[in-house]
């Protein structure tokens, strides 16, 4: 019974999030985070606390590459390209996300750094390209999305979760990391079994508790040896 309870409440909170994603007007609307303004147009996801526990635990060091996969508002690309990246390229599936990113982008100056592209995870990725981190804040939850907004939080048949580890160590440098968040309520086990498969070590880093039974957490991946 309780897991129902719990179940219920997690739908719940997801179905008022993408009608706020959803309902934004056409020309955006500017969501703070960090201190900082970042334009979120319709059906694009907002950068929250989860996004926030991936930002305070990823490292980027001074030089390196970064690829931030599922970018939405291009928020942790931008904080990655701050903690010294020389190249961060920043990629989602949906147009008003790409459109956001490009924007916030742009508005901070940091277009030399950043390039977004629009893709389906890694397809516009070119076969030559290595990163020495790849960050992801992916849709949690292995429910089958119909509308373009529910891809901001359900991933059907855990597709991009399957193409992150089955592509990764393609385009990750021999010491590289990756950072990627889950939820107490997503898809963790699946995340892990995965991970395992596919020759990654996996190192919980962080996590934050929020409410309704809700927990955050962040994790950090590397080839395995």
């Amino acid at each position: 019974m309780q897991g129902k309870i719990v179940e219920d409440t997690i739908l719940q909170w997801e179905i008022e999030m993408f009608n706020a994603f959803e309902s934004v007007v056409e020309d955006g609307k500017m969501i703070e985070f960090l201190g900082e303004e970042f334009l979120a147009l319709p059906n694009v996801f907002w950068p929250s606390k989860d996004t926030e526990l991936l930002v305070k635990h990823m490292k980027v060091f001074r030089g390196e590459q970064v690829l931030d996969l599922c970018t939405g508002t291009g928020a942790v690309a931008i904080h990655a390209s701050k903690m010294g990246a020389c190249k961060v390229v920043a990629v989602d599936i949906g147009g008003n996300a790409v459109r956001s990113a490009t924007f916030n982008i742009q508005q901070k100056g940091l277009d030399s750094i950043v390039e977004v592209r629009r893709s389906n995870m890694f397809d516009a990725i070119r076969n030559d390209e290595i990163f020495n981190v790849i960050t992801i804040n992916p849709p949690f939850r292995n429910h089958h999305a119909v509308r373009e907004v529910e891809r901001t939080m359900w991933d059907s048949e855990l597709l991009a979760h399957r193409s992150l580890f089955l592509n990764a160590a393609n385009h990750l440098s021999l010491y590289g990391r990756i950072y990627l968040t889950q939820a107490s309520f997503g898809a963790v086990n699946e995340m892990l079994q995965l991970a395992d498969q596919n020759h990654f070590a996996v190192k919980k880093i962080g996590e934050q508790y929020v409410d309704c039974d809700m927990t955050f957490y962040v994790f950090e991946l590397t080839k395995r040896s």
